[in-house]
Order: C-alpha cells, then sequence, then structure tokens
C-alpha cells in the first residue's frame, strides 16, 4: 500500500548552485535529483516520476509582471525573481532536459514514461494507484546561490495528493559534523 508522504526538504544540500536567468540547467538538474532521491528515500512504496510540467499549471511571465505592476511593493523579492525564473523555464521537464536524473531513475529502476503512468495509474478508476506519482518543474536557483524553487505535486489516487511550490535553502555544515 502507498501512504502519502511528506518531504522536509529545507535542509536538503544545494552544492553549487546558479541563477537559470544564465541559460544553465545544470544545477537545476542537480536540484531536481536530490528532490526525487529525498522522495524516493521518504517513500513508503513504490514511485514514479512523470514528465510534467504539464499537470503544474505555472504561470506565465505576463501574468507574473501584471502582479508585479499591480503590487510595485513585490518588485525586488526573492519570491518574484524565483516565480518568474520558474515561469521562463515552465515547460521544461527536468526529466527529459536533465541526463542525471535520467541516469538516477533508470539507475534505482523508477517508471518515469508518461504512457506507461497513465495506463497504470488511471484517474478513472478513483482507485489508489499502485505508485505514488512525483510531477517536478524544472528548479530554478536565485543569484544568491542559496535558494532554490520549484513546484511538485504528489499524486497517490484520483482524490489522493497535492501540490506545493517548495523553496529550498542551501545549508553548509562543517567538516565532521
Amino acid at each position: 500500500m502507498v501512504r502519502p508522504i511528506i518531504l522536509l526538504l529545507t535542509p536538503l544540500l544545494l552544492a553549487g548552485c546558479s541563477f537559470l536567468s544564465d541559460g544553465k540547467l545544470g544545477e537545476g538538474c542537480k536540484v531536481a535529483e536530490a528532490y526525487a532521491r529525498q522522495f524516493l528515500k521518504e517513500a513508503t512504496g513504490p514511485i514514479a516520476v512523470a514528465h510534467g510540467p504539464k499537470g503544474l499549471m505555472l504561470p506565465g511571465r505576463a501574468d507574473l509582471e501584471a502582479i508585479a505592476r499591480e503590487h510595485p511593493e513585490f518588485v525586488g523579492r526573492q519570491d518574484l525573481r524565483l516565480a518568474l525564473a520558474q515561469s521562463d523555464v515552465r515547460r521544461l521537464s527536468p526529466v527529459t532536459s536533465c541526463p542525471n536524473l535520467r541516469a538516477f531513475l533508470d539507475g534505482a529502476g523508477i517508471l518515469h514514461d508518461d504512457a506507461r503512468i497513465d495506463r497504470l495509474a488511471d484517474p478513472g478508476t478513483m482507485d489508489r494507484y499502485p505508485f505514488g506519482v512525483l510531477t517536478m518543474s524544472m528548479p530554478v536557483i536565485d543569484r544568491d546561490g542559496r535558494t532554490a524553487a520549484m513546484t511538485i505535486s504528489d499524486q497517490y489516487g484520483a482524490l489522493a495528493g497535492g501540490t506545493a511550490l517548495v523553496t529550498l535553502e542551501r545549508v553548509v555544515t562543517a567538516p565532521g559534523s
């Protein structure tokens, strides 16, 4: 039986991150792989990783810029910078864009074929899926190099799961601690 899990990823290590506006996906790919590894570690049953981000419904840049015009107090805030960066890469799938993530999924035997996931996890049945389905947006890293953001969805059945904006902070630990 698959049970919903709660991920507490604030202490997730984000080594060597850079802001995605430079056009580099590598650091975001490291975050996506780390998140998938943590999701698997905390799962109480089998998982699958969908390509997404089709079901995440991320806002477009024009929508976010309109909000910023209506609320100038938001301009310059980190959460708005991260949301704008996410809007720029909202059509990218970490599964297809990140060779390291695919290698991890393949090596761990994790299903990441959307057609097979859709056949096996039929939302029309109202039954629980035979696995938890993780969908992620392409992670973005703020220019501070310490903060990353991504939108995730975890589903366990037609009426079980949720979607959330996840903000991750780099944690630096002293050697030997």
